[in-house]
């Protein structure tokens, strides 16, 4: 194994168990909230994170080729849930921010067509990336192409999304949703970064703590904070 190789394995290995960490956080602050918008906001964090977590998983799944009926559909699921958990993200936090704008303005064209593209992309993605390549099916050299595409749709989604958010947290009145708004568009870009340079183990380090910071930040932002008053 090369100083590259080893350096990936453990970026990968510390994004895994930090964004569980960060989903147990999330859901605990969940637990202590009392407001619905709040809560649902924690709840989407733990979703957005585990979405990662997914994507591991169903990384080194696709790594085993699957020569069963079982390990074709254990791979299709798992797969579903990245792309179901990482838009659900996406598209919940952009509504509320959009949403928490007092004039309601559209930003990015979102409102007029790329909410209903976005979902449409995904499923593209997700489709070409189970269905099967080879003799009797389609040719490889296409299938390649097909995922390649795929791929950077997935990329521009993410940063796309990002960017909305970065816009529209400056319009946001609520103190809390609007950091909350800023920590998860970080969040974004970070993934986005995270995604592009999972073939660096330098890169990849550097990137999963940028990756675990603002995702911890974010779930910490909904917490409720106090200042200890001194005693007289």
């Amino acid at each position: 194994m090369s100083p590259n190789d080893l350096l990936s394995l453990i970026g990968v290995a510390g994004v895994f168990v930090a964004t569980v960490f960060i989903m147990f956080k999330a859901l605990s602050v969940r637990k202590v909230l009392v407001d619905a918008p709040y809560r649902t906001r924690a709840l989407w964090t733990a979703i957005g994170a585990s979405s990662v977590v997914l994507l591991i998983i169903a990384g080194n799944v696709s790594s085993v080729e699957p020569t069963t009926v079982v390990g074709i559909l254990a791979g299709a699921t798992i797969w579903g849930l990245v792309f179901l958990a990482l838009y659900g993200w996406i598209y919940s936090n952009v509504n509320v921010a959009i949403g928490a704008d007092f004039f309601n303005r559209d930003v990015l064209f979102w409102k007029r067509g790329l909410r209903v593209i976005a979902p449409v992309l995904i499923i593209f993605g997700y489709v070409v990336d189970n269905i099967p390549y080879g003799p009797g099916s389609i040719p490889v050299y296409l299938g390649n192409i097909l995922v390649d595409i795929s791929t950077w749709l997935f990329y521009i989604i993410i940063a796309y999304s990002a960017a909305i958010l970065v816009i529209t947290y400056r319009r946001i009145a609520d103190r809390r949703i609007k950091r909350y708004t800023l920590l998860v568009a970080l969040s974004m870009l970070s993934l986005f970064v995270l995604l592009l340079v999972s073939f660096s183990g330098v890169l990849l380090i550097i990137a999963s703590i940028a990756w675990i910071y603002f995702m911890y930040s974010t779930a910490d932002s909904l917490t409720i904070k106090t200042r200890n008053l001194a005693t007289a």
